[in-house]
């Protein structure tokens, strides 16, 4: 004769029921959803940092090239970038010693001007040279980046 030891011993496993496992999918679901989140806003952040870091190459090699211009150059009254030579009568539309040019890179639209303020902050000693590049994000929002330099004659 055999005992019958099998439905006690089921009744004493130890398992996950059914519920349980549902809730531990559902609390997956939610921390991978969250992290996918995470990974999208990182990939944003990536690339407006992507466009700050080209904004401020832009602005510094402006700035590399207005510093190495003799002090007594006319080109240092204001200037484009890419250009040499007398930007009086290369770019006369400039106002107030500012002028505007724009570079494209990777369809975002960089716009680098540039103000040279003569016998500042000494006058007749020093001039502060000042580049800013502007653009604008695909959300429509318009960031810029600003150096300054002070040049001594």
């Amino acid at each position: 004769m055999t005992k019958v030891y099998y439905k006690k011993e089921l009744l004493n496993e130890k398992g996950f029921s059914l519920l349980e496992v549902l809730i531990a999918l559902v609390i997956l679901a939610l921390g991978l959803l969250a992290l996918g989140n995470m990974q999208v806003m990182g990939i944003g952040g990536n690339a407006s940092g992507q466009k700050m870091t080209t904004a401020t190459t832009l602005a510094q090699d402006a700035m590399e090239g207005l510093t190495n211009v003799p002090y007594n150059t006319v080109d240092l009254r204001a200037g484009v970038d890419g250009t040499a030579g007398n930007f009086d009568t290369d770019y006369p539309e400039f106002n107030n010693n500012v002028v505007a040019a724009s570079k494209t890179f990777m369809g975002v639209n960089y716009v680098r001007t540039y103000m040279v303020d003569r016998d500042y902050p000494f006058a007749g000693e020093t001039m502060t040279i000042q580049v800013t590049v502007n653009w604008t994000d695909q959300a429509g929002n318009t960031h810029s980046v600003t150096t300054a330099s002070v040049k001594r004659r």
